[in-house]
């Protein structure tokens, strides 16, 4: 399943932001999920060799994207996997189930630019537009 969408960079002194626009929120949180990869590595080719099943829960859709990124975030930083591939399977306004498949980080093929250390709340929303969905997030980096 290919991921639809739009996304932008956010100005932020000292962090990264995007921000991220989609049809419906399924493809909304794999594209925010996208873009936190090419943050952390802009030129991975990931292969597809591990499968993981996300579950997460959240008081709101806002804190629900949080959760979402702080768990694949977590996956890279104690098992240095990196995820490309985002199948929400479930998707509520207060829990997300989904599997995503990528590898192990290969030093040779994965040249790693950044690590995120937080997803945070500042200046977090999500949103239903007319053509669709927006979010916004800021990466503590």
């Amino acid at each position: 399943m290919g991921i639809e969408g739009h996304i932008e960079l956010v100005d932020h002194t000292g962090d990264v932001g995007v921000r991220v626009r989609a049809a419906d929120l399924p493809q909304l949180f794999a594209l925010a999920a996208r873009a936190m990869l090419q943050i952390i590595c802009p030129e991975c080719v990931v292969g597809r060799r591990i499968t993981r099943q996300v579950a997460v829960e959240g008081d709101d859709l806002a804190q629900l994207l949080v959760n979402w990124l702080s768990a694949l975030n977590f996956w890279f930083c104690t098992e240095q996997e990196l995820y490309d591939d985002f199948r929400i399977t479930s998707l509520e306004e207060r829990s997300l189930r989904a599997v995503v498949a990528g590898e192990k980080v290969d030093p040779q093929r994965h040249p790693i630019r950044t690590e995120v250390k937080a997803v945070t709340y500042h200046k977090l929303y999500v949103t239903q537009r007319d053509d669709g969905w927006e979010a916004q997030v800021i990466f503590d980096i």
